[in-house]
């Protein structure tokens, strides 16, 4: 259980900024980007929507929670002893 914890704090440690750095891209880089091709043909907002954000969060909470599962299990399948008498 506490491998668990400290795997979900360092994918929350990852995913958090990864998450924000995106939706400043957005908003700074690419909408802009977008906006100055569509000019011509349509009127683009560049606000993100509030949904959007909270779309793509929940699923890089739902990948991150699916990793921290898979790797928690697989490391505490068995005791590391057990794994470093087999190398020898």
């Amino acid at each position: 259980r506490a491998l668990a914890v400290v795997l979900a704090g360092a994918a929350a440690a990852l995913a958090l900024p990864a998450l924000a750095g995106a939706v400043a891209l957005e908003r700074l880089v690419l909408g802009p980007a977008v906006a100055r091709l569509a000019a011509d043909y349509a009127t683009l907002p560049l606000a993100v929507a509030a949904g959007d954000v909270l779309l793509v969060g929940g699923a890089l909470a739902l990948m991150c929670a699916l990793a921290v599962l898979g790797v928690t299990r697989s490391a505490t399948r068995e005791p590391v002893a057990a794994g470093l008498e087999r190398a020898d």
